[in-house]
């Protein structure tokens, strides 16, 4: 009897068993009475807090590039399991510990930057910054002080003392070993329009503003006030005079859209410029401007101020429109001339544009952060190129990269306040047929892909007699769509012009097509060709470095250079255009060129190619030549007191930078 109450007991015992303190209402309790806890929590009984994990700061590899695996508060503290939070070890910070700590929170004079940001900032970094791009594992990791300008050390509580050339050193050690002469910084800024895959069009005109920003040897960025592009508009002359019905003889240079007239009369101080295709636009009101071309002189070209300009239309929903002439009225008049001109070329000089408004504008940056610098420019219709020379002895050694500011700065809280760099794109199209509220190209897919929702100006005879405005509603492959009626319908094939102005952005990559075709000539100014169109095949490499190959002359050659990413985009051959993309140039040679980048074989020679260079933004900065004149605190002829940031010289050196030797040595 006994011992069927034991067995009894025992059973009832065993029906009774539960995971440890019923899983602290942590968790479920599971098979073989363990408990299987809510996320967040851990141990048998449920009753720990997990914290959260991150990449370890250190840990064992388990193989090539397998390290830094994710462990609780990043291996670098100590978890608290009632509350589930990191108490991280000193220097690290962060919900997991993921995060480097900044000293003293950089002392109030600077922020905590990630490492990967300190790497491609240029205030803080000399040279171009993409060349330093950090994205190994702790990229989001690591961080350090970047200081307030007149601010250094680690914590950034030290005041920077100031800086300046050795006066004892004239040489520097070369690459190979050698002395040789120091040289002081040369950058070069670069406009041009944005680019995409395909051919079709390109821009004929340059306007707008943009700002160049500064950040000296302190880490100050200063910016400039808003500098005008140089713009240029061109057109080939096809007449030279008319006679009006009194028998008077009016000059009238006429350049297919362009007519430029003159009345020849003592009494009249103006002249009239009027242009169907309102390229005028791309000019300001009170702008000087200088008319010239092919077959001008230095004696014969002038240069005048646009007292009026008038380029409005109106354009209403129904269809009607109301077209006037896109005119500007010069004072004082442009002087009759006796010489031929084969082109007609309008240039804005005025005191804020060019290579004037470049050095004018860095020169009068406050506190004569740049004394003096040499400015040499290389105009084209559809770029401009300034070279900046830093030549005064304040502005010696390896300098910031400066930076270029492309778009608008026209909202609240924007300064300094600016239009964004313009472009006047045009595209000749054949085998059109325009209706009334359409402009449909021919067959060819993707020829209308440059174009935007927005104003055009269609010309539909080459003489422009039928010239007009239109809103564009939508794009397809093949056609716009206008709002209303707004153009001439023309039966048959048409040869159309169309003229649409692009605002850039600083990250218009892709956005808006252009580059200059090596195709187009001129007569009289220079085109940086960035482009051209090729038969050519593609040879895949077993070393992942693909073979584009096509006869390139020593011109199409120098158009690339290594280094360079361009865009290829092929046509006449079915699959021809599997290729299509994006690649890095890394060798040119009259064969073709070596590229970087995934590729498909693909033999067949009728494919023809267009290749353009591609740029990050419409206007960038290259060191051409980098400083190697010292920069050196104190001149390396004093000591730096940190807590007053002055320089206190050796003797036989004074001025605020210690550069200033007084007695020979």
């Amino acid at each position: 009897m006994i011992s069927k109450l034991l067995i009894i007991a025992s059973v009832a015992t065993m029906g009774l068993a539960r995971c440890p303190n019923d899983c602290s209402g942590k968790g479920s309790c599971g098979e073989h009475d363990l408990c299987s806890c809510y996320p967040g929590y851990q141990a048998l009984d449920c009753s720990e807090r997990t914290c959260l994990s991150g990449r370890a700061w250190g840990d064992v590899a388990d193989g090539n590039d397998q390290a830094h695996d994710y462990t609780e508060c990043s291996s670098n503290g100590v978890c608290d399991r009632k509350t589930g939070e990191c108490t991280c070890n000193d220097g690290f910070t962060g919900d997991a510990c993921r995060y480097t700590s900044c000293p003293n929170g950089c002392s109030g004079h600077g922020t905590c930057e990630y490492i990967s940001e300190m790497a491609t900032d240029g205030s803080i970094q000399f040279g171009a910054p993409t060349d330093r791009e950090y994205d190994l594992w702790d990229a989001k990791k690591s961080r350090m002080c970047k200081c307030d300008g007149y601010w250094s050390g680690p914590d950034c509580s030290e005041r920077m003392c100031p800086k300046g050339n050795d006066p004892l050193t004239t040489m520097t050690e070369d690459k190979i070993g050698g002395n040789t002469n120091e040289v002081q910084e040369v950058q070069t800024i670069n406009i041009r329009p944005q680019v995409t895959a395909n051919g079709d069009g390109s821009y004929v005109g340059l306007g707008g503003d943009f700002t160049l920003s500064y950040t000296d040897a302190y880490n100050q960025e200063w910016t400039t006030r808003p500098i005008r592009v140089a713009t240029h508009i061109s057109q080939t002359r096809v007449a030279d005079a008319s006679t009006n019905a009194d028998g008077t003889v009016v000059k009238a240079y006429i350049a297919g859209e362009l007519i430029i007239a003159d009345s020849g009369a003592g009494s009249d101080t103006t002249s009239t410029i009027t242009d169907t295709q309102r390229r005028l636009n791309m000019f300001e009101l009170y702008d000087s401007i200088k008319v010239h071309g092919a077959g001008y002189n230095s004696g014969t070209s002038a240069v005048t101020t646009i007292t009026d300009i008038d380029c409005t239309y109106v354009l209403a929903l129904d269809g009607s429109s109301s077209d006037s002439a896109c005119t500007a009225i010069l004072s004082p008049r442009i002087p009759a001339r006796t010489s031929a001109a084969t082109e007609i070329l309008i240039t804005l000089v005025s005191s804020d544009t060019g290579e004037i408004g470049v050095k004018r504008m860095l020169q009068e940056l406050p506190n004569q952060v740049i004394p003096s610098i040499t400015v040499d420019e290389t105009i084209a219709l559809a770029s401009n190129t300034y070279k900046v020379t830093f030549s005064d002895s304040a502005n010696s050694g390896d300098q910031h990269m400066l930076s270029c500011k492309v778009g608008a700065c026209d909202t609240d809280g924007c300064q300094p306040r600016k239009k964004a760099i313009k472009g006047l794109f045009r595209q000749v199209v054949t085998g059109a047929t325009p209706t009334a509220d359409k402009v449909k190209f021919n067959s060819v897919p993707g020829m209308t892909s440059n174009f935007i929702p927005g104003t055009i100006e269609v010309m539909v005879n080459a003489d422009g007699t039928k010239a007009r405005s239109a809103v564009v509603t939508a794009v397809s492959d093949v056609e716009l769509t206008l709002g209303a009626n707004y153009i001439y319908a023309d039966t048959g094939t048409a040869l159309l012009t169309v003229y649409q102005t692009h605002d850039f952005t600083d990250d218009s990559l892709g956005a808006n097509t252009g580059g200059v075709d090596n195709n187009v000539a001129v007569t009289s100014l220079a085109r940086e060709k960035t482009m051209f169109s090729v038969t050519a095949t593609f040879v895949v490499g077993a070393t992942g470095l693909n073979k584009f190959t096509a006869t390139l002359s020593s011109a199409l050659q120098g158009m690339q250079a290594v280094g360079d990413t361009v865009s290829i985009a092929c046509t006449g051959v079915t699959g021809g255009d599997v290729n299509d993309g994006y690649y890095k140039v890394s060798k040119v040679e009259g064969t073709g060129l070596t590229l970087e980048g995934h590729m498909t074989a693909f033999a067949t020679g009728t494919n023809t190619c267009v290749v353009k260079k591609v740029v990050a933004s419409p206007c960038t900065v290259t060191e051409t030549q980098k400083g190697t004149s010292e920069l050196a605190t104190c001149s390396r002829h004093g000591n730096c007191d940190s807590q007053t940031g002055l320089c206190a010289c050796f003797s036989g050196y004074v001025g605020e930078d210690c550069a200033t030797q007084t007695v020979l040595v």
